[in-house]
């Protein structure tokens, strides 16, 4: 098993937009960021996104 499929996420069912177990709505086809959900940046801009936390200090 992979290491994204351990623990709660093996219980997820696999989304029908783009085949990945994740909570909630997904956010592939609305322009979105990945981390947060807003449309004014792309997660590798993410200010909410840990590792961009690290980087920026």
């Amino acid at each position: 098993m992979h290491q994204e499929e351990s623990g709660s996420r093996a219980l997820l069912p696999s989304c029908y937009k783009c085949g990945r177990k994740h909570e909630g709505k997904c956010l592939v086809s609305s322009n979105s960021c990945f981390g947060c959900g807003t449309i004014d940046h792309k997660i590798r801009d993410c200010p909410s996104v840990a590792k961009n936390k690290r980087d920026n200090s």
